[in-house]
């Protein structure tokens, strides 16, 4: 059960993007979660497995962008939702289900909100904006951690860097982690 909730949680996690229609529309989403056809994240595990997580395709639903996303793990198994940008509120969809939201990037320091990951609904809180952190031996510049409390327990830690995304996934109970190995943004290697 325990690898399912982190495969969920990670290919929602990583798709947090901005799915602004116009250039000058920047967004707090846009410098956190890059969005464009093709950018791609390598992501290791210690659990013993890797993944790749790839933006495919965008789509509308009831009138809204929505980007496609595909999620491939060396256990054999895919995964894919759609997700989509509003007002620094990132939303997700799966299949045919209801969109929900996903987390408020505009919600001040320390303050909670009620959100859901994967249909599971958790308590999220903003908990700090890194100019520079290290994780796992690697430094990271203008990085925004946020804290995940689950139903059952399962809290974690998420860091996001500008201009890259997801960086990684650090559980508060077990020696659970989730690294980048690598990011492909519009087109370039950003991260190694």
């Amino acid at each position: 059960m325990k690898p399912l909730l982190i495969v969920c949680i990670l290919t929602a996690l990583i798709f947090i993007v901005s799915c602004s229609d116009s250039p000058r529309d920047i967004t707090l989403s846009d410098e956190y979660f890059p969005l464009q056809i093709g950018n791609k994240w390598y992501y290791q595990t210690t659990l013993g497995y890797n993944h790749t997580i790839e933006i495919i395709d965008t789509v509308r639903i009831n009138g809204q962008l929505f980007f496609k996303t595909e999620g491939k793990y060396t256990r054999g198994r895919s995964t894919g939702h759609y997700t989509r940008y509003s007002d620094n509120k990132i939303y997700q969809k799966l299949g045919d289900r209801e969109e929900y939201l996903f987390i408020d990037l505009s919600t001040p320091l320390d303050e909670p909100y009620s959100a859901y990951q994967a249909h599971m609904q958790t308590l999220v809180t903003r908990k700090a904006s890194h100019e520079t952190i290290d994780l796992f031996g690697k430094n990271f510049r203008n990085v925004i951690e946020s804290y995940h409390q689950l139903p059952e327990g399962d809290n974690y830690h998420s860091y996001y860097a500008r201009g890259i995304g997801l960086v990684a996934l650090i559980w508060d109970n077990e020696d659970q982690n989730v690294t980048l190995r690598r990011a492909i943004i519009d087109g370039k290697t950003v991260f190694r």
